[in-house]
């Protein structure tokens, strides 16, 4: 349902993507009035299931499109003088059940995006340094077969380098 945002934006950008992406609802006129209130019905039920779910992005979204729509651009449809009153008043009533939801919603998925972006630069970080040490690898390889040698002719074995330390701690 919900976009897929890279995780290579920071949480800002991916948040403002999200949210640009949100406001590209298009009112069909062809469309009965009536169709869209009553979707607009299962959009709240599934806001509600995704953010029992704890789907942050999929009921953010649901959230920003069911705004758009009912308070934006369903005014500009040609049926909308026709449709009862008590049905506008149902898609508000609904509204202010899931806004303080829907805030709640945008929070967690920002926490939610700073997270993968967290893990993103840290896995650029490690790559990074394992680009750098397969370059040392070819020393550290020639400094483990000096220490078998050591070990096998009975010389002492030598402290482990800062070298083999970080090899040792990338492992755990």
């Amino acid at each position: 349902m919900a976009l897929y945002v890279d995780r290579q934006l920071c949480p800002e950008e991916r948040l403002k993507l999200l949210l640009s992406n949100c406001g590209k609802v298009v009112i069909d006129p062809k469309i009965s009035a009536k169709l869209y209130f009553n979707s607009g019905l299962n959009m709240f039920q599934q806001f509600n299931l995704y953010y029992n779910d704890q789907a942050w992005e999929n009921a953010f979204y649901l959230f920003l499109k069911y705004e758009i729509l009912f308070f934006d651009k369903i005014k500009k449809h040609p049926e909308y003088s026709k449709i009862p009153v008590n049905i506008k008043s149902v898609i508000a009533s609904n509204f202010r059940l899931i806004k303080p939801k829907g805030e709640h919603a945008k929070l967690e998925l920002f926490k939610q995006f700073r997270m993968d972006y967290i893990v993103y630069v840290e896995e650029l970080r490690i790559k990074k340094n394992l680009t750098s040490d397969s370059n040392e690898d070819s020393t550290t390889s020639e400094e483990s077969k000096r220490d078998l040698s050591r070990r096998s002719t009975g010389s002492t074995v030598s402290a482990p380098t800062s070298q083999t330390n970080g090899m040792l701690k990338r492992r755990k």
